[in-house]
């Protein structure tokens, strides 16, 4: 009785330790994982920060004011008489779509159908 004792004991004794090991073995695993995932995220934030100051440049006002009066001279500024022609022509547009019968899917898929 002894023996059997002894030999329940070790086995149980021995399957708490290879789950121990296997655990030890995912945990590594998981770290490796978890600490790839952040040298990833940390490359992203560096080149979303690089992208963000290309922005900043290209979106600057004495820039873009520069590259229009050297690459623009015969531009002009819109009369507010041409803006509101372009108004009445995008809304005649809109009440001849809305009009016009729509698709279920195509309603589904469209950008205004997800505003």
């Amino acid at each position: 009785m002894r023996s059997t004792a002894t030999l329940l004991v070790s086995f149980a004794l021995l399957l708490t330790l290879v789950f121990a090991l296997q655990n030890n073995s995912n945990l590594r695993q998981l770290r490796a994982e978890v600490k790839h995932l952040q040298e990833v995220i940390k490359n992203e934030k560096s080149r979303i920060a690089v992208l963000r100051v290309d922005y900043a440049n290209i979106t600057r006002i004495s820039r873009l004011e520069y590259l229009a009066e050297h690459f623009l001279p015969d531009l002009r500024v819109a009369k507010t008489q041409q803006v509101r022609v372009l108004e009445a022509q995008d809304s005649s547009e809109e009440v001849r779509a809305a009009s016009e019968p729509r698709n279920a899917r195509e309603e589904a898929l469209s950008y205004e159908a997800i505003k």
